[in-house]
């Protein structure tokens, strides 16, 4: 196991041995997030580096449609009890808006997820928007 790697995509990407992944950053729309690659029950490091490189030139494809994801699922918690005193309804669209991309975590079984600040949508929790093998967003989460 490398303590760093660099991959022309990926770039610079450093070992946590306490955490058993490889961490950095990029940049999807002239936003940075963080990137993580996890190596729990990892057989092929190097197939691992692959995907995520594969899939990160595709990102600003997945987190506009993780973004129209959370939006539809958690619309009716936000407009129910997470609504401020005052404050109006949120469309599917002005929630999307709200969201922006704190990291993104590769798995080895080819899932993803990706990881939002919530722009006060929940007073400051995260959105969880978890990706399948096939890149089809499974399931979104507020946590925090």
């Amino acid at each position: 196991m490398n303590n760093a790697v660099t991959r022309p995509i990926l770039g610079a990407l450093e070992f946590d041995a306490d955490l058993n992944w490889y961490q950095g950053r990029l940049t999807v729309g002239g936003q940075d997030a963080l990137l993580y690659l996890s190596l729990d029950e990892c057989q092929d490091e190097q197939a691992l580096l692959a995907m995520a490189s594969e899939k990160i030139s595709d990102a600003e494809i997945s987190i506009r449609m993780a973004k129209e994801f959370a939006a539809r699922e958690l619309l009716e918690l936000k407009n129910g009890e997470w609504l401020g005193e005052g404050e109006s309804p949120f469309t599917e669209e002005r929630f999307a808006e709200k969201l922006l991309l704190e990291s993104m975590v590769f798995y080895p079984d080819r899932t993803r997820e990706l990881t939002f600040r919530d722009g006060g949508l929940f007073f400051g929790h995260v959105v969880l928007v978890s990706l399948d093998e096939d890149d089809a967003c499974a399931d979104a989460s507020i946590a925090g």
